[in-house]
Protein backbone atom coordinates (compact mmCIF):
# COMPACT_ATOMS: atom_id res chain seq x y z
CA UNK A 1 0.00 0.00 0.00
CA UNK A 2 1.34 3.43 -0.93
CA UNK A 3 2.24 5.51 2.09
CA UNK A 4 0.06 8.62 2.48
CA UNK A 5 2.10 11.80 2.44
CA UNK A 6 0.85 14.56 4.70
CA UNK A 7 0.10 18.06 3.48
CA UNK A 8 3.00 20.25 4.61
CA UNK A 9 2.48 23.44 2.62
CA UNK A 10 0.75 26.16 4.67
CA UNK A 11 -0.24 27.85 1.40
CA UNK A 12 -2.31 24.85 0.32
CA UNK A 13 -5.74 26.22 -0.67
CA UNK A 14 -7.65 23.87 1.60
CA UNK A 15 -5.41 24.63 4.58
CA UNK A 16 -5.86 28.36 4.01
CA UNK A 17 -9.63 27.87 3.82
CA UNK A 18 -9.74 25.91 7.09
CA UNK A 19 -7.67 28.56 8.85
CA UNK A 20 -10.04 31.24 7.58
CA UNK A 21 -12.92 29.53 9.40
CA UNK A 22 -11.55 30.91 12.64
CA UNK A 23 -13.11 34.19 11.49
CA UNK A 24 -16.83 34.74 12.03
CA UNK A 25 -17.27 36.42 8.65
CA UNK A 26 -15.89 33.40 6.77
CA UNK A 27 -17.99 30.96 8.79
CA UNK A 28 -21.10 32.92 7.85
CA UNK A 29 -20.17 33.36 4.19
CA UNK A 30 -19.17 29.73 3.62
CA UNK A 31 -21.75 28.19 6.01
CA UNK A 32 -19.02 26.04 7.56
CA UNK A 33 -17.42 25.84 11.00
CA UNK A 34 -14.76 23.89 12.89
CA UNK A 35 -15.05 21.12 15.43
CA UNK A 36 -12.01 19.67 17.13
CA UNK A 37 -11.20 16.69 19.30
CA UNK A 38 -12.21 13.05 19.50
CA UNK A 39 -15.27 13.43 21.73
CA UNK A 40 -16.78 16.35 19.79
CA UNK A 41 -16.35 14.51 16.50
CA UNK A 42 -17.90 11.34 17.94
CA UNK A 43 -20.91 13.37 19.06
CA UNK A 44 -21.22 14.93 15.60
CA UNK A 45 -21.16 11.49 13.98
CA UNK A 46 -24.22 10.49 16.02
CA UNK A 47 -26.25 13.12 14.13
CA UNK A 48 -27.01 13.66 10.45
CA UNK A 49 -24.86 16.79 10.24
CA UNK A 50 -22.99 17.07 6.94
CA UNK A 51 -19.19 16.83 7.30
CA UNK A 52 -17.40 17.12 3.93
CA UNK A 53 -13.98 16.21 5.31
CA UNK A 54 -11.86 15.46 8.36
CA UNK A 55 -8.29 16.66 8.96
CA UNK A 56 -5.83 14.79 11.14
CA UNK A 57 -2.16 14.49 12.01
CA UNK A 58 -0.15 11.50 13.21
CA UNK A 59 -0.49 12.90 16.75
CA UNK A 60 -3.95 11.34 16.73
CA UNK A 61 -2.45 7.86 16.99
CA UNK A 62 -0.85 8.83 20.31
CA UNK A 63 -4.21 9.77 21.85
CA UNK A 64 -6.50 7.21 23.46
CA UNK A 65 -9.19 6.26 20.97
CA UNK A 66 -7.51 8.04 18.09
CA UNK A 67 -6.60 4.96 16.04
CA UNK A 68 -10.10 3.55 16.49
CA UNK A 69 -11.69 6.81 15.35
CA UNK A 70 -9.63 6.92 12.14
CA UNK A 71 -10.51 3.30 11.40
CA UNK A 72 -14.20 4.07 11.95
CA UNK A 73 -14.02 7.08 9.61
CA UNK A 74 -12.27 4.97 6.98
CA UNK A 75 -14.97 2.29 7.21
CA UNK A 76 -17.59 5.00 6.76
CA UNK A 77 -15.85 6.14 3.60
CA UNK A 78 -15.28 9.66 4.92
CA UNK A 79 -12.83 12.00 3.23
CA UNK A 80 -9.67 12.12 5.38
CA UNK A 81 -6.84 14.61 4.95
CA UNK A 82 -3.50 13.93 6.62
CA UNK A 83 -1.46 17.03 7.49
CA UNK A 84 1.87 17.54 9.21
CA UNK A 85 1.90 18.21 12.94
CA UNK A 86 3.13 21.75 12.29
CA UNK A 87 0.21 22.45 9.95
CA UNK A 88 -2.31 20.93 12.36
CA UNK A 89 -1.04 23.06 15.23
CA UNK A 90 -1.71 26.16 13.13
CA UNK A 91 -5.27 24.99 12.46
CA UNK A 92 -5.97 24.04 16.06
CA UNK A 93 -7.53 26.33 18.68
CA UNK A 94 -6.36 24.27 21.67
CA UNK A 95 -3.13 24.27 23.68
CA UNK A 96 -2.83 20.48 23.52
CA UNK A 97 -4.38 19.36 20.20
CA UNK A 98 -5.57 15.76 19.90
CA UNK A 99 -4.75 15.71 16.22
CA UNK A 100 -8.16 15.70 14.55
CA UNK A 101 -10.71 18.26 13.44
CA UNK A 102 -13.66 18.36 11.07
CA UNK A 103 -15.29 20.98 8.88
CA UNK A 104 -19.07 20.50 9.02
CA UNK A 105 -21.76 22.56 7.36
CA UNK A 106 -23.71 24.91 9.62
CA UNK A 107 -26.89 23.45 11.04
CA UNK A 108 -30.33 24.55 9.88
CA UNK A 109 -33.33 24.51 12.21
CA UNK A 110 -37.00 25.26 11.56
CA UNK A 111 -38.12 28.30 13.56
CA UNK A 112 -41.74 27.24 13.30
CA UNK A 113 -40.98 24.28 15.58
CA UNK A 114 -40.61 26.78 18.42
CA UNK A 115 -43.21 29.34 17.44
CA UNK A 116 -46.01 26.95 16.55
CA UNK A 117 -45.50 24.41 19.34
CA UNK A 118 -48.19 24.26 22.01
CA UNK A 119 -45.50 23.85 24.66
CA UNK A 120 -41.96 25.17 24.52
CA UNK A 121 -39.05 26.17 26.78
CA UNK A 122 -36.20 28.30 25.43
CA UNK A 123 -33.42 30.66 26.41
CA UNK A 124 -33.05 34.10 24.85
CA UNK A 125 -29.44 35.31 25.02
CA UNK A 126 -28.91 39.05 24.64
CA UNK A 127 -25.41 40.45 24.25
CA UNK A 128 -23.59 37.40 25.64
CA UNK A 129 -19.88 37.88 24.91
CA UNK A 130 -18.03 34.98 26.49
CA UNK A 131 -17.79 31.80 24.36
CA UNK A 132 -17.61 29.65 27.49
CA UNK A 133 -20.82 31.13 28.86
CA UNK A 134 -22.57 30.51 25.56
CA UNK A 135 -21.34 26.93 25.54
CA UNK A 136 -22.52 26.32 29.09
CA UNK A 137 -26.02 27.53 28.27
CA UNK A 138 -26.12 25.22 25.25
CA UNK A 139 -25.13 22.25 27.43
CA UNK A 140 -27.75 23.12 30.07
CA UNK A 141 -30.40 23.41 27.37
CA UNK A 142 -29.48 19.99 26.03
CA UNK A 143 -29.44 18.47 29.53
CA UNK A 144 -33.00 19.68 30.16
CA UNK A 145 -34.33 18.75 26.70
CA UNK A 146 -35.18 22.38 26.05
CA UNK A 147 -36.52 23.40 22.67
CA UNK A 148 -33.99 25.96 21.53
CA UNK A 149 -31.94 29.08 22.11
CA UNK A 150 -32.53 32.49 20.59
CA UNK A 151 -29.35 34.54 20.17
CA UNK A 152 -29.15 38.29 19.54
CA UNK A 153 -26.95 39.64 16.77
CA UNK A 154 -24.59 41.30 19.28
CA UNK A 155 -23.86 38.01 21.08
CA UNK A 156 -20.77 35.91 20.48
CA UNK A 157 -21.05 33.62 17.46
CA UNK A 158 -22.26 30.22 18.63
CA UNK A 159 -20.03 28.66 15.96
CA UNK A 160 -16.95 30.24 17.51
CA UNK A 161 -14.49 27.33 17.93
CA UNK A 162 -14.25 27.92 21.69
CA UNK A 163 -18.04 27.89 22.02
CA UNK A 164 -18.36 24.74 19.94
CA UNK A 165 -15.73 22.98 22.04
CA UNK A 166 -17.31 24.04 25.34
CA UNK A 167 -20.72 22.62 24.35
CA UNK A 168 -19.21 19.10 24.45
CA UNK A 169 -21.31 18.07 21.45
CA UNK A 170 -24.60 19.61 22.61
CA UNK A 171 -24.49 22.14 19.77
CA UNK A 172 -25.25 19.36 17.29
CA UNK A 173 -28.58 18.62 19.01
CA UNK A 174 -29.78 21.98 20.32
CA UNK A 175 -31.61 24.27 17.87
CA UNK A 176 -30.06 27.75 17.95
CA UNK A 177 -31.62 30.68 16.13
CA UNK A 178 -29.75 33.94 15.56
CA UNK A 179 -31.84 37.05 14.98
CA UNK A 180 -30.73 40.47 13.76
CA UNK A 181 -33.71 42.10 15.52
CA UNK A 182 -34.16 40.68 19.00
CA UNK A 183 -36.93 43.14 19.87
CA UNK A 184 -39.05 42.15 16.91
CA UNK A 185 -38.37 38.49 17.70
CA UNK A 186 -39.56 38.92 21.29
CA UNK A 187 -42.71 40.62 20.05
CA UNK A 188 -43.33 37.67 17.76
CA UNK A 189 -42.80 35.28 20.67
CA UNK A 190 -45.35 37.10 22.80
CA UNK A 191 -47.81 37.01 19.90
CA UNK A 192 -47.25 33.23 19.83
CA UNK A 193 -48.10 32.78 23.50
CA UNK A 194 -44.71 32.82 25.20
CA UNK A 195 -44.32 34.00 28.78
CA UNK A 196 -41.20 36.15 28.75
CA UNK A 197 -39.10 35.98 31.93
CA UNK A 198 -36.13 38.31 32.41
CA UNK A 199 -33.30 37.76 34.85
CA UNK A 200 -32.72 41.14 36.50
CA UNK A 201 -31.89 42.77 39.83
CA UNK A 202 -34.58 45.44 39.59
CA UNK A 203 -37.09 46.36 42.30
CA UNK A 204 -39.71 44.45 40.33
CA UNK A 205 -37.77 41.19 40.41
CA UNK A 206 -39.07 38.30 42.48
CA UNK A 207 -37.08 35.34 43.74
CA UNK A 208 -36.60 32.84 40.92
CA UNK A 209 -38.57 30.02 42.59
CA UNK A 210 -41.62 32.20 43.35
CA UNK A 211 -43.45 32.08 39.99
CA UNK A 212 -45.75 29.17 39.17
CA UNK A 213 -43.92 27.83 36.11
CA UNK A 214 -46.04 24.68 36.17
CA UNK A 215 -48.96 26.64 34.76
CA UNK A 216 -46.97 28.07 31.83
CA UNK A 217 -46.95 26.20 28.52
CA UNK A 218 -44.45 28.36 26.63
CA UNK A 219 -41.55 29.88 28.55
CA UNK A 220 -38.67 32.07 27.36
CA UNK A 221 -35.95 33.04 29.83
CA UNK A 222 -33.85 36.07 28.86
CA UNK A 223 -30.22 36.14 29.96
CA UNK A 224 -28.32 39.40 29.47
CA UNK A 225 -24.80 40.68 28.90
CA UNK A 226 -22.23 39.63 31.50
CA UNK A 227 -21.39 43.21 32.49
CA UNK A 228 -24.48 45.25 31.70
CA UNK A 229 -27.37 42.82 31.99
CA UNK A 230 -30.54 43.13 29.90
CA UNK A 231 -31.29 46.51 28.24
CA UNK A 232 -34.28 48.26 29.79
CA UNK A 233 -36.29 48.36 26.57
CA UNK A 234 -35.94 44.59 26.24
CA UNK A 235 -37.05 44.11 29.84
CA UNK A 236 -40.29 45.84 28.83
CA UNK A 237 -41.26 42.67 26.95
CA UNK A 238 -41.16 40.72 30.20
CA UNK A 239 -44.18 39.16 31.84
CA UNK A 240 -42.01 38.48 34.89
CA UNK A 241 -38.64 39.51 36.21
CA UNK A 242 -36.75 37.15 38.48
CA UNK A 243 -33.53 37.14 40.50
CA UNK A 244 -31.44 34.58 42.36
CA UNK A 245 -30.83 35.36 46.05
CA UNK A 246 -27.21 36.16 46.89
CA UNK A 247 -26.28 35.88 50.55
CA UNK A 248 -22.60 36.76 50.30
CA UNK A 249 -20.78 39.86 49.10
CA UNK A 250 -20.54 39.16 45.35
CA UNK A 251 -22.69 41.29 43.06
CA UNK A 252 -23.85 38.61 40.64
CA UNK A 253 -23.44 35.05 39.40
CA UNK A 254 -21.90 33.73 36.21
CA UNK A 255 -24.37 33.58 33.29
CA UNK A 256 -24.05 29.82 33.05
CA UNK A 257 -24.67 29.33 36.77
CA UNK A 258 -27.71 31.62 36.71
CA UNK A 259 -29.13 29.91 33.64
CA UNK A 260 -28.75 26.52 35.30
CA UNK A 261 -30.40 27.53 38.58
CA UNK A 262 -33.44 29.13 36.96
CA UNK A 263 -34.00 26.53 34.24
CA UNK A 264 -33.71 23.64 36.67
CA UNK A 265 -36.33 25.28 38.89
CA UNK A 266 -38.67 25.43 35.91
CA UNK A 267 -38.15 21.73 35.20
CA UNK A 268 -38.49 20.87 38.91
CA UNK A 269 -41.92 22.50 38.95
CA UNK A 270 -42.76 20.58 35.78
CA UNK A 271 -42.18 17.32 37.66
CA UNK A 272 -38.73 16.74 36.12
CA UNK A 273 -40.23 16.30 32.68
CA UNK A 274 -39.45 18.23 29.48
CA UNK A 275 -41.76 21.20 28.98
CA UNK A 276 -42.47 19.94 25.47
CA UNK A 277 -44.07 16.58 26.14
CA UNK A 278 -43.09 15.36 22.65
CA UNK A 279 -39.52 14.94 23.93
CA UNK A 280 -40.45 12.54 26.70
Amino acid sequence: MEKIRPITNPRNNLIRFIRSLKKKRTREEKCKFLIEGINSIKEALKTDIEIPYFVYSLDLYRVSGGKELIEDLQQRGERLLLVSEAIFNKLSETKTPQGILAVPSRLKWEEKNIMEAKKSFVFVLVGIQDPGNMGTVVRISDALAMDGIIVSEDSVDHYNPKTVRSTMGAIFRMPIYKTDDIREYLKKMKDNGFKIISTTLSDRSQVHDSPDYSSMDKIAIIMGNEANGIPEDICEFSDLQVKIPILGKIDSLNIGVSAGIISYEVIRQKGWRPVNGDKE
